[in-house]
Parts: structure tokens; sequence; C-alpha cells
């Protein structure tokens, strides 16, 4: 399985979060507005070289035809495109089942050859013509226990942990991942074997220490993750 994260305006996105995630999924829009962090997402998820989905939260008090098209416009840069079909609050009106299945007819409609997936939770999975499903169900976080876990549902994406950061699997290895995404994705550049090794020699100095400072605990595992990012690249 292949780790990745998702943001939407809520969320700080920095090149750190991103060292060793191989997809990235971005809010585009909210019932009819576009999200005000999604372009600078998109950036940054480009600049790293990964696959980039789009997602969009429907709301039940909004046409369908029109939060489908404020979200095309939005995501026409993405690579696969979701819809997020969850409740929003006690006091807000969520978007209905026959009103998923409709924004999900008419965005499949207008893809362009894009995979058109939906996000909900584990418990009461609907079928509503999607192409994949993006199952919310946290806690587990290991390949294993994760399968078991979700077993029943034919699901492409999964989201196991939603605070601090969402966290993700998509379920195939980087062969599959591009099959999915159907088109070629721009590869990072390579890594000097000489600055892996200086890296692999940082990380176990930090790891020898016996008492390390807050500091040098989160400087460990900045590395760590940069080294499996750079080892993941298969350079």
């Amino acid at each position: 399985m292949i780790p990745g994260v998702d943001f939407s305006k809520h969320n700080t996105l920095t090149p750190r979060t991103l060292l060793g995630q191989g997809f990235g999924v971005a809010r585009a829009t909210y019932a009819a507005m576009p999200d005000r962090k999604y372009r600078s997402h998109m950036a940054a998820f480009r600049r790293a070289g990964l696959p980039v989905g789009a997602y969009h939260f429907g709301v039940g008090w909004l046409p369908v035809s029109l939060q489908a098209r404020v979200f095309l416009a939005a995501a026409a840069d993405a690579d696969w495109l979701v819809l997020d079909l969850e409740s929003d609050g006690p006091h807000r009106k969520a978007m209905t089942v026959a009103q998923a299945a409709e924004f999900i007819r008419i965005v499949k409609a207008a893809a362009k050859g894009r995979k058109v997936g939906l996000y909900h939770s584990r418990s009461g999975f609907p079928v509503l013509g999607q192409d994949f499903n993006w199952v919310a169900h946290y806690g587990i976080p290991g390949a294993r226990e994760g399968r078991n876990a979700l077993r029943g549902i034919a699901w492409t994406f999964w989201q196991w942990q939603g605070s601090p950061l969402d966290r993700n699997w998509f379920n195939g290895d980087q062969a599959a991942l591009q099959r999915f995404v159907g088109k070629s994705v721009p590869v990072p550049p390579p890594v000097p074997a000489s600055k892996i090794t200086a890296l692999r020699g940082y990380v176990r100095a930090l790891a020898a220490v016996r008492r390390p400072a807050r500091d040098q605990v989160a400087k460990l595992a900045a590395y760590r993750r940069r080294l499996a990012e750079y080892l993941r690249r298969g350079r």
C-alpha cells in the first residue's frame, strides 16, 4: 500500500509534511465555494511530483447541478475526483443519497476520462455509481489489520487517521497507482547516493542519543521521513 495525505483550507501544508508520501488529495470546493487553499495545496503536491486528487464537500441546501459545475471548474487540474458525502454538523442539511448519486452522474459525464469516487464512513457505504471508494475508518494503520477491518468493501483509498493530519493508504503498489491515474506522473529528480549515505549517518547519530531534547526528537523523525522518501524513489 502507498501512503498519502489530504488537505483542506483548515490544514497547513509544508514540504516536510509530504516527505514519504506517495499521493495527495485536496479539497477543491465546499457547497458552491472554492477552497481558498486549493491552488497552493495542488502546487505543493505537484512540486513534490505526486499524483493528486480533488474532492468536493457536498451539501443538501444547494442545487446539485450548481455544486457539480463549480467543482468541475475548480478541479480541472486534478488526476481524479471525489464526492465527500458526510454530515456537516447538526444544523446544516447534508446531501442526500439521491443528490449524491446525481452529483456523481453529472461529474462522471464531464470528467474527461478521470475516475470519480465517493468518500464515506465505513458503516453503510452506499453504491451510487462511483468508480471507486475512499473509506474513512480510523485507528488501524497497519496494512493487514486495515484489510481485515475493511473486508466487504472494494476500497481504493482508506483514510485511517483524521487528526492532527488526515492520513490515507492507496490499496496497491506504485504501478497500480499509475494505472489508476491513467497518465504519466512527474518523477522527482534522482537523489545522489552520497546524500542518502549522509542522511543515514544523521539518523544513526540522533538515534544513538540517550536522552534527546525535543528538537532532536523532531529532527530525527523528519530525517527518517526524508530517508524513506529518498528510498521510495528507488534511487
